[in-house]
């Protein structure tokens, strides 16, 4: 969370105060907690309870806060969920422990108190990891493909294509890089000798072949793995308009990592001049690259394009 969830504070921190009055009831824990304390039940009732009980929640926020911060933005409902277990476990249940061996109070009493924190904080990372999937779920699901395109002060024009991408740069990467990611999602026929100088070569015939003459072939210029891919179009299919228009304009495709699982791509379009011919080629890609970025979205989440 890059923002504080601050309804998910609350809610956690309540579900804390909450687990506080169940455990320490005494049909549960509360009998022994006071037995094992030396505390009887109208001691407990003589403090002023307002205070106590606005004192404990005010702190069940804080220890939520603290998790908050330590689990970072938009953390996985697993990840949030163990690490409130181990918060619980590994740092306040072990430090009571290494307290109560010296002040030699019970076994049994650092195990009510010490379970309690480890429930607790359990609860506390799980709402918030629960949470976070709520939002990016959201944030996924309304991921639309924008156009980005700008003119240089040059007055060169850009044709820039992004999105959000609910899949790792490795799994971005893997799409563009490999003749299975690229059928997947780019043509029926499609392969990619990934190396500068290498071709990327494709079909929009399903019953085509590779190295079939008509093939479509983008030249691999250079390469980052797992970053960015640039191409240039080397061969356009049979009667493409304005085909020497194409083959002047090449690709910057670039990936970044958004964290936990998800990746932002860029696709430019460089070297665009001005002319009709040079518009209506523009025109053509706008709207074509617009249709493969939102299958890749599709092929990335699983549902890999059908090539009839």
């Amino acid at each position: 969370m890059t923002t504080m969830n601050v309804v998910a504070i609350l809610v956690a921190s309540a579900i804390a105060f909450v687990i506080g009055g169940v455990w320490y009831a005494p049909p549960v824990f509360g009998k022994a907690w006071m037995a094992l304390s030396g505390i009887s039940y109208d001691e407990l009732h003589k403090r002023p309870m307002g205070l106590v009980f606005g004192g404990s929640f005010l702190l069940a926020v804080v220890m939520t806060v603290n998790l908050s911060m330590f689990l970072g933005p938009d953390p996985s409902l697993a990840f949030a969920t163990a690490a409130g277990a181990a918060a619980g476990v590994g740092w306040t249940a072990a430090g009571f422990g290494i307290t109560y061996l010296f002040e030699r109070r019970p076994f049994k009493l650092w195990l009510i108190n010490g379970g309690y924190h480890a429930v607790t904080l359990t609860a506390i990372g799980f709402v918030l990891g629960l949470f976070s999937m709520w939002g990016h779920a959201k944030t996924t699901t309304s991921a639309e493909v924008r156009l980005t395109s700008y003119t240089t002060p040059s007055g060169e024009r850009v044709l820039r294509h992004e999105v959000d991408l609910d899949a790792p740069p490795s799994a971005v990467w893997n799409a563009y890089a490999t003749s299975e990611g690229l059928h997947g999602h780019t043509a029926p026929v499609a392969s990619i000798d990934l190396r500068p100088g290498g071709f990327m070569e494709s079909s929009y015939n399903p019953k085509g072949h590779l190295g079939d003459p008509a093939n479509i072939l983008n030249e691999v210029i250079a390469f980052v793995p797992q970053r960015m891919l640039t191409i240039r179009i080397a061969r356009t299919p049979p009667n493409f308009p304005h085909a020497e228009v194409a083959r002047q304009v090449w690709t910057v495709v670039e990936i970044a990592d958004l964290g936990h699982g998800r990746s932002h791509l860029t696709a430019s379009m460089y070297g665009w001049k001005q002319g009709p011919e040079w518009d209506a080629v523009y025109g053509f890609f706008e709207k074509g690259n617009q249709v493969s970025a939102q299958r890749l979205q599709s092929y990335l989440a699983g549902k890999p394009a059908t090539w009839n």
